[in-house]
């Protein structure tokens, strides 16, 4: 991992212990920050799946533009949206606003 300190050893039966739990340390890093990834990745596909629904019971079938800018969307974006959605006369201008 770049960036981490590489302590001392005096003996070379240290280094497989060090190495091993620096390994297994990385190792609960890497599922750590996965596990944060899948579930951020599941929320903002969640919120957008919303979005979409409340856009389709008003204005009703999304053309394809519409469900491109959902999917390419960031969670601010699909919050404003869904705020735009009570306000908005058409589609048009649920999505003019950002």
């Amino acid at each position: 991992m770049p960036g981490q300190a590489i302590p001392e050893v005096s003996e070379l039966q240290e280094i497989g212990a060090m190495l091993a739990e620096t390994l297994d340390g990385w190792t609960r890093q890497w599922k750590e920050e996965g596990l944060r990834e899948r579930r951020l990745e599941g929320r903002l596909e969640g919120e957008s799946t919303l979005v979409q629904k409340l856009l389709e019971r008003r204005f009703g079938p999304l053309p394809d533009w519409a469900r491109q800018r959902l999917a390419e969307a960031t969670s601010e974006q699909l919050e404003a949206w869904a705020l735009e959605v009570l306000d908005a006369d058409t589609l048009e201008d649920v999505f003019a606003k950002r």
